[in-house]
Order: structure tokens, then C-alpha cells, then sequence
């Protein structure tokens, strides 16, 4: 993240200093050429199928955007740093719809965010390196959930640099400290994770056959595809307390688990309290799961 730097005042000039006719000229050639060259960047960029549409500054004046991406609905989020920690809601046009966060400790707001994504329901996460944190809004920046933590353990994050989805809303976070990818739910329950033979994981993206793309500290592109942990061909047990019935089977279908017995028999309301095997056992595919609703 880039950070705004003072600049020290220069005295002011006196007429010995002023440029003579002959620098003068020179600076003119100079910003002629460099105009040029500007305006033959552009005609060569729409000759090969993209040209320039436009471009915009933040609230911060353009000194510290971090992260760009896009919705669905073709708006456009960027972490703007230079702006004490925002994130702003755009239009692709660059008109500022909205805006959200700040520096803080507290749910809402950030200590170093350096990464963004979106997924299809509209939902927004942001990676919050400093605080060790993943946060969930909607795309009009009211705060939904967050998780991590800088502990060890599966769901917990030491300075996640990069957050990505896929397809069918799974989150994906490069947990930098601890060498490794972590796959979550959409809101934030662990399914899997793995390390490769990477070293402090930065950025991750999916495509839509569900690969999964990270990039490293040693400055090497790794792809995972869907036999890795956390496909249909094994059964990563996911955390399931605190979620309703519908809501874990659906959890254990994304993981390749199966629901198994629930007890109080008969019963289909309340939270799950309880859960055999417990999360982050990796099994065998369609292995049954058994909860307890509290």
C-alpha cells in the first residue's frame, strides 16, 4: 500500500533563477514529445482492440488505491489507503456512489486493507492485513460478518493479503504468515485449506472451472485444480455450529460431505450445537456427517 509523502517547500526563486529562452524551449520540445508519444500509446492501444475510455482519482485524490474489482453489475470498489482506509462504490464511469470504513480496530473499519472481491449475491469482502481479518459487507458497505484471528488453527489468518470467490460464493484468502489457502463459506466458515510449495502467498484468484490461481514471495504463479482439498472428490468437514439445518447441508454438499444423523430425532428447527466428525477433517467423498440442533 502506498502511502503519501510530504514534499519540503522550495524557497522562492529569484529572476537569476528563471529558465533562460533556449531551457524554455527545450522544456516545450520535451512535453511536445512526451505528449506525442502519449497520444501514439493511444492509437496503437485501440488499433489492437482496447482504447482509452477514462480514468478517475479517489477521495484521497488517487495517492493510495490498493485493490480494484467489479460486480455484477459492472460497479466498481477500490481500496483507497491514501483516504484513511476507505473502501469507495463507483460507477464504471468513475462517479462515486458511495463510501465506507476508515482506520480503526473495530468491526467496519481497517488497519491496512489490501485486497477486494466481490461475489454473485453482491456481497463485499475485504482483506484486513493489519487486523488479521476478513470482513463481509454488502455492496452498499453495511457491515454483515468477519472472521480470522492471528492464532493458528483452521479459519484463523496471520496478515491475509489476498481474497478472492469463485463461482458458487466460496471465498479463498492467502494467508500470508502462514503459508497457506484457506477456502470459507460466504459467511465465513472454514472448508479446507493447503499449502504448496509456495512461501508467503499474496495474490489469489479462481476461473470458472474452479482452478485456483496463487502467487507468491518467490515471484511464481501456482494452479490448484478441483482434486485439491476441498473438491467434490473429498470431504472436507466444514464448521457447522451456529447454522441451520438447510444452511449445513448445503455446507456439506459445497465440501463433498454428506448430512448424517440429526438429533433430538425428528427435529428440523434450531442451530447446530454440536457435530461428528469436527471441522476440518479431511475424509473420504460422501462421507455422512452427524449434528446435534441446540
Amino acid at each position: 500500500m502506498s502511502t503519501g509523502r510530504g514534499r519540503r517547500r522550495a524557497s522562492p526563486s529569484s529572476r537569476s533563477d528563471a529558465p533562460l529562452p533556449r531551457q524554455r524551449a527545450l522544456g516545450h520540445f520535451l512535453l511536445a514529445g512526451f505528449l506525442a508519444s502519449l497520444l501514439m500509446l493511444a492509437i496503437t492501444s485501440t488499433a489492437g482492440g482496447f482504447g482509452f475510455i477514462t480514468r478517475w482519482a479517489g477521495l484521497s485524490g488517487g495517492m493510495g488505491f490498493a485493490s480494484v474489482t467489479t460486480d455484477t453489475h459492472g460497479d466498481v470498489y477500490a481500496i483507497d489507503g491514501g483516504a484513511d482506509n476507505l473502501i469507495e462504490k463507483f460507477t464504471s464511469s468513475g462517479v462515486l456512489l458511495t463510501h465506507w470504513g476508515g482506520s480503526g480496530m473495530g468491526s467496519g473499519t481497517f488497519n491496512g486493507a489490501l485486497s477486494i472481491a466481490t461475489d454473485g449475491a453482491g456481497s463485499v469482502y475485504v482483506a484486513d492485513t493489519g487486523d488479521d481479518l476478513i470482513q463481509k459487507f454488502t455492496s452498499s458497505g453495511v457491515f454483515v460478518t468477519q472472521w480470522g484471528g492471528a492464532r493458528r488453527g483452521h479459519g484463523k489468518l496471520d496478515q491475509p493479503i489476498g481474497v478472492t470467490t469463485d463461482r458458487t460464493g466460496n471465498v479463498y484468502v492467502s494467508d500470508f504468515k502462514h503459508d497457506r489457502i484457506q477456502k470459507f463459506t460466504g459467511s465465513g466458515h472454514f472448508l479446507a485449506q493447503w499449502s504448496g510449495r509456495f512461501l508467503n502467498p499474496e495474490g489469489v484468484a479462481t476461473d470458472a472451472r474452479g482452478n485456483v490461481y496463487v502467487v507468491d514471495g518467490s515471484n511464481l504463479i501456482f494452479k490448484y485444480g478441483r482434486t485439491g482439498p476441498g473438491s467434490p472428490s473429498k470431504c472436507v468437514v466444514p464448521n457447522l455450529r451456529g447454522e441451520s439445518l438447510t444452511a449445513a447441508r448445503k455446507s456439506l454438499t459445497k465440501s463433498g460431505c454428506r448430512l448424517g444423523t440429526v438429533t433430538p430425532k425428528g427435529r428440523t428447527t434450531g442451530k447446530v450445537k454440536n457435530q461428528n466428525p469436527k471441522a476440518g477433517k479431511v475424509l473420504p467423498s460422501a462421507r455422512r456427517v452427524n449434528v446435534e440442533l441446540g
